[in-house]
């Protein structure tokens, strides 16, 4: 779902994120990578895009270590900010008028 934060607190997602290991871990891209199916996580700020995938811990244990702090990271932030949902039609409020329920009063 789509999540609107204030910049202060996306500011210190950013720097959270950086002390949790995306910095040193994460790849600097110019372009979005392509999809893929491992999880990973994706940062833009303005021209720069960092990224990492899950790794694999018997390849490199302290980025998998460090790709478990971004999660946590990333939930701690995203969990503590509303989401919001778009509805498109065109009755407005109207649709909800429209809508009986058995038994009420129309």
């Amino acid at each position: 779902s789509l999540k609107l934060a204030p910049d202060r607190l996306i500011g210190e997602l950013l720097a959270s994120l950086d002390r949790a290991g995306l910095a040193e871990y994460g790849e600097h891209v110019s372009a979005l990578p392509p999809a893929t199916r491992t999880a990973r996580l994706l940062v833009q700020r303005d021209d720069e895009i960092t990224f990492m995938e899950r790794p694999d811990p018997a390849a490199d244990a302290d980025a998998a270590r460090a790709f478990a702090r971004l999660e946590l990271v990333m939930n701690e932030y995203y969990q503590h900010v509303g989401a919001l949902q778009a509805v498109a039609n065109e009755k407005g409020g109207k649709l909800l008028e429209d809508q009986h329920v058995p038994g009420s009063r129309p």
